[in-house]
């Protein structure tokens, strides 16, 4: 093996670690705005809005 042969791997192994860091991030914000979108057609629900002033 040469120096470019090691370096060329090296090269594909970052970039596939930044592939798989980038790929995670997007899950993690794709859940993100997931619960979010949950929580605001609870809040636009009259039911759920009626149900939660009336217990408390």
């Amino acid at each position: 093996m040469t120096v470019s042969n090691l370096k060329e791997i090296n090269d594909r192994y970052i970039a596939e670690e930044w592939r798989k860091a980038v790929i995670k991030r997007a899950k993690i914000k794709a859940n993100v705005y997931e619960s979010a979108k949950r929580l605001f057609q609870f809040a636009e629900d009259n039911d759920y809005v009626k149900l939660f002033t009336e217990e408390a």
